[in-house]
């Protein structure tokens, strides 16, 4: 796995979430992260949402989050995603 720092946004284009994280750097695009609370995440991730992982190197992916649980930091959530 591969670390990474980036942002995330909804396919509606919503305010963009900073996470870090780790991704699978062979084969088909899946890894996890953690970001802040953010019920716009959340709601996505219900709503069956796609999210775009844009990555602080330039790589931009499109993802769909798997699961979302708490955090390992107070504030925070922890998701695992795969590359749609």
């Amino acid at each position: 796995m591969q670390p990474f720092r980036g942002t995330l946004t909804d396919q509606d284009g919503g305010a963009p979430v900073a996470v870090e994280g780790s991704i699978e750097p062979s084969g088909s695009p899946r890894g996890e992260f953690e970001f802040p609370d953010a019920d716009a995440v959340m709601q996505g991730m219900l709503d069956g949402k796609t999210f775009r992982l844009q990555t602080d190197d330039g790589d931009s992916i499109e993802i769909r989050l798997d699961s979302v649980s708490a955090g390992a930091r107070s504030g925070y959530s922890r998701a695992e995603f795969s590359g749609v």
